[in-house]
């Protein structure tokens, strides 16, 4: 997965004749980080604390214990990962830097 990002430069010449600009759109195509994210279900007491905060990425199975039903995130959902598995009582979530 990649992240584009549009820069604008602008370019000033004095002449002369007068003051010309140029405008220049510059392309970043850079690779996104990607984070694993699993959660230690013999630890997980089943609260639902990280499903509630970050419903996105967690979600309570049929033996009340939570899972991550996406296990790569990109930047996009990383904070409220990061946010859930720091509100985890019995920390059992984890989130590793792959990329």
């Amino acid at each position: 997965m990649y992240s584009v990002r549009s820069f604008f430069i602008l370019s000033f010449e004095d002449t002369t004749k007068g003051l010309y600009h140029k405008v220049f759109n510059l392309l970043l195509v850079m690779p996104m980080a990607k984070w694993k994210v699993w959660v230690d279900r013999e630890m997980c007491i089943g609260c639902g604390v990280c499903a509630s905060i970050c419903p996105d990425v967690f979600e309570m199975d049929d033996e009340g214990k939570s899972y991550a039903k996406i296990e790569l995130i990109d930047e996009n959902l990383y904070d409220c990962a990061k946010e859930a598995a720091e509100s985890c009582p019995v920390s059992c979530i984890n989130i590793e830097q792959i990329e």
